[in-house]
C-alpha cells in the first residue's frame, strides 16, 4: 500500500479522535498487500480475520500470532471468522468437524486475544454475501452455525477466569516477519520464492517442534530470545542487522536464510560481498549463487537426500553437503559463533521434511521443553500469580500425545497428572447424552441398530445382551458396549430387571480412543472394589450434561478421565493378564474347596470378582 494511503489512514484516525473516544481500528488480513506495521501505528489496536479450513489450521495460528506481536502492549481481536465454513465471493468449501471453531477460539484467546466474532450474523437478503456462513438466515431461521457458537460461548465461559489471571508469555523462539520483504518476494524474478507460502512454511516447521512461538516483525525488540528465525528477508536494514548480531552476542541462535540479506534497499545485488554487511555474521564467504533447477542436485542431512529446486546461496565450508549437479561437495549451511551464540547461515529453500528437522536441530539445541506434544497440538504458555501455565489445544480431529518431564496439576479438573505421555481433547468426539433407568420387567430395545456408541453400567439387577448372534446374562458390575455397527437387542430379566446407566456419545477419534483404552470388545466386568469408582464416573458426566454452565465441555472431559482410568486400571494387555490370574486364583480355590459345599457366590466373594465374571 502507498506511503499516500498509510498517510490518509492516520489522518482519518485523527479526525476520528476529535469526535469519539472508542477506539479505533482496521480489520487487516496477512494476504493483504500492505504495511502492517504502518497501518496499526496511529490505531488503538488489532483486529483482523482468518477464513482458514480445518485442515489449514496453521494459516489461523499465524494469523493470530502474528497480530499478537503486531502492536506491542495493544490487544487484538479475531474480528471475523467463519462460524461453520470458510468462502469468499468465489465459492466456499467444505464444512468445519463439530468443534474445530472452538478448537480456533480457544487458540486464539491462548494466544492472548480478547475477542472472537463471526461472519456474518444474518445472511444478507441482496445475496452480496450469500457464500458466506451465517448464524441467522435472511428469513430469520438459526442456521447449522448456531452449535458451533454455542460451543465457542461455553468454552469462554469455562476460560475466562483464567484468562482474566494470566497473560501470554514472552516465547522462547521467534519468526521475523516482514511486509517489506514480502513486496520485495513480489516483485522478485524467481518464481520458486513466494513470500506468504514460504513464511507460512517455516512457521510449520517450528509448530512440528513442540515449541511456543512468537511472530516478531522487524521493528519489534529480539532481546531474550533463545532462537530467531530469519526467512526471506530479503534486505537486511543496518538496524535490524545490529539487533541481529546483539542477539547472537548475548545467547541466541540466529537462524538467518534462505534468501535473506542478498538485496541492497534497492532491490539490487552488492558488489562487495554476496550478501554485503550481512556476510560478516555468517564467518564463512559465500562463493556463488547457484541455480539448481534441472541440475538433479540434492542436499544431504542426516543421510537423508532431498531434491533441490531453487537457487541457493553456496559456500565452501559448513554442515549441509551438496550431492550431484554443477555444485557438488559444496555446502549450503555455515554456522559462526558469535559472542555467547551463534550465527547459522542457510543458502537456499529445503525440501519441507529436511526443513523440519533442520528447525528442530536448532530449537532442540537452545531450548528446553518440558512439554512436548505431537503434531498437531498448539502449544501456548501463559503465566500469572509466579507461575507458568502449559496451554495445549488439538487442532485435529485425531486424538494426540503429549508428554511432560515432570507431574503437573490440570487447571480444568484440579488433578495431579503424572509425567510421561497424556491424551488430550480431541474435537470430534461427543458425548451425546447420559442417563440412568431403572427397567420395568422384561422392559427391551431392539433388535436394531443403533446411530451412535452408548455404553451401559449394570448397577443391580438382571438382564441379558444380545449382539451380532451372541447372548450374554449380565449384573451387577458387569458393562456393555453398543456400536453403530452392532445388531443388538437387550432386555431387563422379568423377575429381577436390571438398572443401570448409559452415555451415548460419537466422533471420529472413537474407535481410536476406545481402543486405546481396551474397550474393542461389548460386554466386560469389574472388580467389586472398582465397581464403585465407575459408577461416580458415569454418575458425574450425568450431572455436568444436567449442569447450566459448559456442559459439553465438562462432561466430554469427565468422560476422557473415564476411559484414561479405564486404560490405565483395565487396558487391553492388563485385563488379558489380570483375566489368566484371576482364572489361576478361581481354580485353586475351586481346588482347596471342592469337597467343601461351595457354590458360584462363595467363589466370587473369595475370588474378590463379581458372580458373572466367575460364570
Amino acid at each position: 500500500i502507498s506511503a499516500a494511503a498509510i498517510r490518509y489512514i492516520g489522518l482519518q484516525a485523527e479526525i476520528l479522535k476529535k469526535y469519539v473516544s472508542a477506539p479505533l481500528t482496521h480489520n487487516t488480513n496477512r494476504t493483504f498487500h500492505i504495511d502492517q506495521e504502518s497501518i496499526f501505528r496511529p490505531l488503538d489496536f488489532v483486529s483482523f480475520d482468518d477464513y482458514s479450513e480445518q485442515f489449514e489450521y496453521e494459516e489461523a495460528l499465524f494469523a493470530a500470532e502474528m497480530c499478537r506481536c503486531l502492536k506491542a502492549g495493544a490487544p487484538f481481536w479475531e474480528m471475523e471468522t467463519a462460524s461453520s465454513y470458510s468462502a469468499n465471493l468465489h465459492g466456499r468449501k467444505g464444512y468445519h468437524a463439530r468443534g474445530y471453531v472452538r478448537a480456533q477460539a480457544v487458540a486464539g484467546f491462548f494466544a492472548g486475544s480478547v475477542g472472537f466474532s463471526y461472519w456474518l450474523f444474518r445472511q444478507h437478503r441482496g445475496g452480496t454475501e450469500m457464500p458466506h456462513a451465517h448464524l441467522v438466515t435472511s428469513w430469520g431461521a438459526y442456521s447449522a452455525s448456531c452449535a458451533n457458537v454455542r460451543d465457542v460461548s461455553e468454552a469462554i465461559g469455562v476460560l475466562e477466569p483464567f484468562l482474566h489471571a494470566t497473560r501470554p508469555a514472552r516465547a522462547p523462539v521467534a519468526l521475523l516477519y516482514s511486509d517489506k520483504s514480502r513486496a520485495f518476494c513480489m516483485s522478485e524474478t524467481l518464481s520458486s520464492i513466494q513470500y506468504t507460502a514460504d513464511i507460512l512454511a517455516c512457521y510449520k516447521s517450528i509448530l512440528k517442534s513442540s515449541v511456543y512461538r512468537d511472530i516478531v516483525y522487524e521493528s519489534g525488540d529480539l532481546t531474550g530470545y533463545k532462537v530467531i528465525f530469519v526467512p526471506y528477508v530479503m534486505h537486511i536494514s543496518p538496524a535490524l542487522l545490529e539487533k541481529l548480531a546483539s542477539a547472537a552476542k548475548e545467547g541466541a541462535t540466529v537462524v538467518i536464510g534462505p534468501y535473506s540479506g542478498w538485496r541492497t534497499d534497492d532491490h539490487t545485488y552488492f558488489t562487495d560481498h554476496a550478501f554485503g554487511e550481512t556476510e560478516a555474521l555468517f564467518g564463512t564467504e559465500v562463493k556463488d549463487v547457484a541455480h539448481f533447477f534441472g541440475q538433479h542436485a540434492a542436499y544431504e542431512a542426516s543421510g537423508q537426500l532431498g531434491e533441490l529446486e531453487t537457487i541457493g546461496a553456496v559456500v565452501e565450508k559448513g554442515v549441509g553437503v551438496i550431492r550431484g549437479g554443477y555444485y557438488d561437495g559444496m555446502r549450503l549451511i555455515a554456522e559462526n559463533c558469535v559472542g555467547k551464540g551463534k550465527v547459522v547461515f542457510l543458502g537456499a529453500k529445503l525440501p519441507s521434511g529436511q526443513m523440519d528437522a533442520f528447525a528442530e536441530k536448532y530449537i532442540a539445541e537452545s531450548v528446553r521443553r518440558p512439554v512436548v506434544c505431537e503434531e498437531g497440538i498448539a502449544l501456548y504458555v501463559r503465566e500469572g500469580d509466579g507461575k507458568q501455565y502449559y496451554c495445549m489445544v488439538n487442532m485435529t480431529a485425531e486424538p494426540k500425545k503429549v508428554r511432560a518431564d515432570a507431574e503437573y496439576t490440570d487447571i480444568l479438573t484440579g488433578e495431579l497428572v503424572q509425567r510421561g505421555p497424556v491424551l488430550p481433547f480431541s474435537f470430534s468426539i461427543n458425548v451425546l447424552y447420559a442417563g440412568y433407568e431403572q427397567c420395568d420387567p422384561l422392559h427391551y430395545a431392539g433388535p436394531c441398530y443403533k446411530k451412535a456408541y452408548l455404553w451401559h453400567i449394570v448397577l443391580g439387577g438382571k438382564g441379558i445382551f444380545r449382539c451380532n448372534g451372541k447372548e450374554y446374562r449380565l449384573g451387577k458390575g458387569d458393562m456393555f458396549l453398543i456400536t453403530p455397527t452392532d445388531y443388538i437387542f437387550y432386555q431387563a430379566d422379568e423377575r429381577d430387571p436390571w438398572e443401570y446407566r448409559w452415555i451415548k456419545f460419537d466422533g471420529s477419534s472413537v474407535q481410536y480412543l476406545l481402543g486405546n483404552a481396551g474397550l474393542s470388545n461389548q460386554v466386560f466386568s469389574l472388580k467389586e472394589d472398582q465397581f464403585a469408582e465407575a459408577v461416580n464416573g458415569f454418575t458425574e458426566v450425568l450431572d455436568f450434561m444436567r449442569d447450566e454452565t459448559a456442559p459439553y465441555l465438562r462432561a466430554t472431559g469427565r468422560f476422557y478421565m473415564l476411559l484414561g482410568w479405564y486404560l490405565q486400571n483395565f487396558g487391553e494387555a492388563r485385563q488379558q493378564t489380570e483375566d489368566k490370574l484371576s482364572f489361576v486364583k478361581i481354580l485353586d480355590y475351586i481346588n482347596r474347596h471342592f469337597t467343601e459345599d461351595i457354590n458360584m457366590d462363595e467363589i466370587a466373594r473369595k475370588s474378590n470378582y463379581n458372580r458373572s465374571h466367575v460364570y
